[in-house]
């Protein structure tokens, strides 16, 4: 069963990942709920800014002894995340 971070958990993730090269993964991955490795896969073509959309396609993983992979999401496990501007409470026309 997944058990998801407390609030105050969370916030100790982001105080810890604020000083690291690659704290911005952490903060990504907790504000919209990505995986590690989606976060890790995320490319800036599958981000639109204009339309307030991430579309996830890709992922990394890091295999011990062997290195880094990626992978391609499945089509049906494709998703698209809308995202909120500054305390818009109305997601773009395409999101519902």
């Amino acid at each position: 069963e997944i058990e998801p971070l407390t609030q105050d958990d969370a916030r100790a993730v982001l105080e810890a990942a604020a000083g690291r090269r690659n704290g911005a993964r952490w903060v990504v991955a907790l504000s919209i709920g990505l995986r590690q490795s989606e976060a890790l896969g995320l490319q800036w073509r599958y981000v639109d800014l204009d339309a307030g959309a991430l579309s996830v396609r890709w992922g990394l993983h890091r295999v011990k002894g062997k290195g880094l992979f990626t992978f391609i999401v499945a089509d049906k496990d494709v998703y698209v995340l809308f995202i909120r501007r500054n305390g818009d409470k109305n997601l773009p026309a395409d999101a519902e």
